[in-house]
């Protein structure tokens, strides 16, 4: 799925292949962004963490069995990468638990694609300045 371009390497999961396709192609359409791998399959999302080492990890936690640990597996897999939540709804008690876990960022699925991008390339952003 990689195009080749040098940009914030992201992988995304999310279970709605809909969304997961919107979200790839909408990223992918802009130069500071390379999707490297989509997928719905949250233990493929852990072993193409381990290979691919991405910038950034874009995950929708709702449907997973156990959002918490999953994300301690993607920490372990990739700690360099930005863990970056992405969900239409999340519990504000969960968010101290989330960031425990390295959370980067919260950001909402119904927010609009051009708040989504804005945030996504503040992280980046961030990200670059940080390894700088």
């Amino acid at each position: 799925m990689a195009t080749g371009r040098r940009g914030t390497r992201v992988l995304l999961l999310d279970v709605h292949e809909e969304v997961r396709d919107l979200l790839r192609d909408r990223l992918a359409a802009h130069a500071d962004f390379e999707v490297i791998s989509a997928t719905g399959d949250p233990d493929e999302a852990v072993a193409l963490s381990t290979t691919l080492q991405p910038h950034l990890l874009l995950v929708d936690v709702r449907r997973l069995e156990n959002g918490p640990a999953y994300c301690q597996s993607l920490r372990q897999a990739a700690p360099r990468s930005l863990l970056v939540i992405l969900s239409s709804f999340l519990h504000a008690w969960e968010r101290p638990l989330y960031e425990s876990l390295g959370v980067s960022a919260f950001l909402a699925k119904d927010g609009g694609f051009a708040a989504l991008l804005a945030a996504l390339q503040r992280l980046a952003a961030s990200r670059l300045d940080d390894t700088r």
